[in-house]
C-alpha cells in the first residue's frame, strides 16, 4: 500500500500520467490499483489538513474515518499474505504444489 497525504503527495506520485483533477477531496476515500508499483494507492488529506480547521469536526470525522480504513486494508493485506504463505509452506512441506 502507499498512502499519498495530500495534494502534493498525490502530484509527485502521479506527475507522469495524465491524470486532470488530483484534489484529495475527491480522490480521498478510494483504494487505487497501480500497475506501475504493483500496490494499492489510498489517496487521503494531509494530517495538517483538519488540524488547520480545529472547529471542524466533520472533517477530523472524515481524516479518521480514511485513515482507519487505510489501516484496515493494509491489515486485511498481510493477513491474507500470511494465509498464502501458511498454505504455500504446508504444500511444500506435503510434496504436492
Amino acid at each position: 500500500f502507499i498512502w499519498l497525504l495530500g495534494a502534493e503527495a498525490m502530484e509527485t506520485f502521479w506527475l507522469d500520467r495524465r491524470i486532470r483533477d488530483l484534489s484529495p477531496t475527491l480522490m480521498r476515500g478510494l483504494c487505487i490499483p497501480d500497475p506501475r508499483t504493483n500496490a494499492w494507492v489510498l489517496p487521503m488529506y494531509h494530517p495538517s489538513y483538519p488540524m488547520r480547521f480545529e472547529r471542524d469536526a466533520h472533517l477530523q470525522m472524515i481524516f479518521d474515518r480514511d485513515f482507519a480504513a487505510a489501516v484496515r486494508a493494509h491489515r486485511h493485506a498481510l493477513a491474507i499474505a500470511r494465509i498464502a504463505a501458511d498454505r504455500a509452506g504446508d504444500l511444500a512441506g506435503s510434496g504436492r504444489r
